[in-house]
């Protein structure tokens, strides 16, 4: 019995694929026509390769580039087919990693944008901060917006690698005077969830009662906010004891406008429990 031939518009119909789809597949070599007529050139399928489409056509929706695709369809045995699968989903398991990170830190910047219209940053506050276990890089830089540029991008090199394990907003912990211009020691922090995992500088902040206020605008501008720290403190016998930590929600990452950079200045103080 002679086999039933399909034309290529014939089959593109039964298939419901393209004819160029399958111009192409012929011409990358993942799935030749059953048959060429040698004076017409037309070209030809035959009724088993329908399954061949439908493979392709399942694999190309999970996923699967026309190069995995053409690897998959040399396999014949399951361990060989187990192992492209095991692979793929390695692969999308660190592609969903990726979206819900940049989800993550969309969500962030929103609600840190947010904070133009809904923050106060006329109010100093004392607030009880639980411990935070942080990673971080320390520098001595100079108190300027390009010193604090070069400290965030080479923080970024860190945090690109360890990203899915960082939470909320950067942070710095200042050491020594702090004189615009001049050179002083900063620690730049990053949250993370699980202290166990570390390869880089580890340190905790510890809990504790901090003085609180929001500064917007740009850095050279924080000099006032911290007077005014320092002048609520005296005023209220309130005794400091550790360097100051800054908690950045709007800043060089996502603006170059200045005056949109928002920070929150904590100062450790003595707990109010003991005063």
């Amino acid at each position: 019995m002679e086999e039933e031939l399909f034309s290529i518009g014939k089959f593109s119909k039964i298939c419901s694929i393209s004819i160029q789809a399958l111009r192409y597949y012929d011409k990358i070599g993942l799935l030749k026509p059953k048959f060429i007529d040698k004076e017409s050139s037309y070209r030809f399928y035959g009724v088993e390769q329908i399954v061949i489409v439908m493979i392709i056509q399942k694999m190309a929706a999970l996923g699967l580039s026309l190069n995995e695709i053409g690897v998959f369809l040399q396999k014949n045995d399951m361990v060989g087919i187990k192992n492209i699968f095991e692979q793929k989903r390695y692969e999308l398991k660190e592609q969903i990693n990726e979206l819900l990170y940049a989800d993550k830190s969309f969500e962030l910047y929103i609600n840190n944008i947010n904070m133009l219209d809904n923050a106060d940053f006329s109010c100093i506050e004392i607030k009880r901060i639980p411990k935070r276990d942080v990673i971080y890089l320390k520098r001595t830089i100079e108190l300027n917006e390009n010193g604090f540029a070069k400290l965030f991008n080479d923080f970024e090199q860190i945090l690109e690698i360890k990203k899915n394990s960082t939470i909320g907003n950067p942070m710095a912990i200042y050491h020594g005077e702090r004189i615009l211009g001049m050179p002083c020691d900063i620690q730049l922090c990053m949250e993370i969830k699980d202290p166990c995992d570390i390869e880089y500088n580890y340190k905790v902040i510890p809990e504790g009662y901090y003085l609180s206020k929001m500064h917007l605008g740009a850095h050279f501008n924080k000099p006032k906010t911290y007077e005014q720290l320092i002048e609520y403190a005296n005023n209220n016998k309130l005794t400091i004891i550790g360097d100051p930590v800054e908690v950045y929600y709007i800043d060089i990452s996502i603006t170059r406008n200045p005056e949109d950079f928002i920070t929150e200045i904590q100062i450790p103080i003595k707990s109010v429990l003991t005063l």
